[in-house]
């Protein structure tokens, strides 16, 4: 096959995170094509270079840390490694697109749905259109959302926090510490200086996951020296502060939200542990899909043999919610 067949082609490519306490070689002399209307899939476990990879072709690697140290990137026969910010951002979003995991990336909370989608139509304008018509398009998905919007029941806690969320956000980018006034669920306030790391959504609300920067505290826990976040109900936040203070996130030590996710039930945090239960009901499928690190062990008269690795006490809560159908193994 000849090189015009390919739409897109990595040589030898390099990337390094370079910061003040290490250097990590995040991907090593990789090399591979794909031809139009073809499908690709890479596959790795965690930490293997997958998501440096999609951030590398898209140009979206940190400014401070990320840095391409040899290789090339050819798309439709342009070298994206070398290419201006301007030609990038025509690219970028039009003909090479990327779903992040963290929601906080991919939507923009202080804008509606409806204005983000406009943004992107007025961006990527190539086929002409007036204002007028992406107006009217903006429109047209402001009234497939107007009934949710007219249904909508708002929480109980009735609390606006979108500008607490943002600044959490924005500590998390800057990897500043902060200072926070938490509201207990029995209404008990307790202070906390924490190494914010995510923000969630689960079961209704938002949650930030933190460390606690507190050896003393720590030490208490129900698991002494926990090394897994604390998870706080982002409506809970009586005060928040922002410090100058800085802390720094080895990239082999970073946080991985999807791994955390996969193992919390109804955002209890906690001990991780492996859980054992025979399950009977009438969907396997809806349990594997509940707990995604499940696997079954056996299957036998129509009875299940599950093991799942879990955070907490949410999975207690999980299985009184399931009835007979469902039988702890001690």
């Amino acid at each position: 096959m000849s090189n015009t067949e390919k739409m897109l082609e990595i040589k030898d490519l390099s990337v390094i995170y370079e910061t003040d306490l290490e250097t990590v070689y995040a991907v090593n002399g990789v090399t591979l094509s794909l031809e139009k209307g073809a499908t690709l899939g890479l596959v790795g476990e965690t930490g293997a270079g997958k998501t440096t990879l999609a951030l590398t072709l898209m140009r979206l690697l940190p400014e401070r840390t990320g840095k391409v140290t040899s290789g090339s990137i050819t798309f439709e026969g342009e070298n994206v490694v070398e290419l201006p910010e301007a030609n990038m951002r025509k690219i970028r979003g039009d003909k090479i697109a990327m779903i992040f995991q963290d929601p906080m990336t991919s939507l923009n909370p202080v804008l509606t749905v409806g204005e983000q989608i406009a943004e992107a139509l007025y961006v990527h304008n190539d086929s002409g259109r007036s204002k007028e018509e992406i107006e009217a398009s903006y429109q047209r998905v402001e009234k497939l959302i107007q009934n949710e919007e007219e249904h909508y029941v708002e929480l109980q806690h009735k609390t606006r926090f979108l500008n607490k969320m943002w600044d959490i956000g924005q500590a998390i980018q800057n990897q500043n510490y902060i200072e926070i006034e938490y509201k207990r669920g029995d209404n008990e306030i307790k202070k906390r200086k924490l190494k914010p790391a995510a923000i969630m959504f689960s079961e209704f609300y938002f949650y930030l996951t933190a460390f606690i920067d507190d050896k003393n505290l720590c030490e208490n826990f129900d698991v002494a020296n926990d090394p897994f976040p604390t998870i706080y109900r982002i409506d809970r936040i009586q005060s928040l502060k922002i410090l100058d203070e800085h802390f720094r996130v080895l990239y082999s030590s970073r946080f991985e939200e999807g791994e955390f996710r996969k193992r919390v039930q109804f955002m209890y945090g906690g001990k991780l542990q492996t859980v054992r239960f025979k399950y009977k009901g009438p969907s396997i499928e809806a349990i594997l899909d509940r707990l995604p690190t499940a696997k079954v062990e056996k299957h036998e008269d129509g009875v299940y043999t599950v093991k799942a690795e879990v955070f907490g006490k949410g999975i207690e809560r999980w299985i009184r919610g399931q009835g007979d159908a469902v039988e702890v193994i001690k």
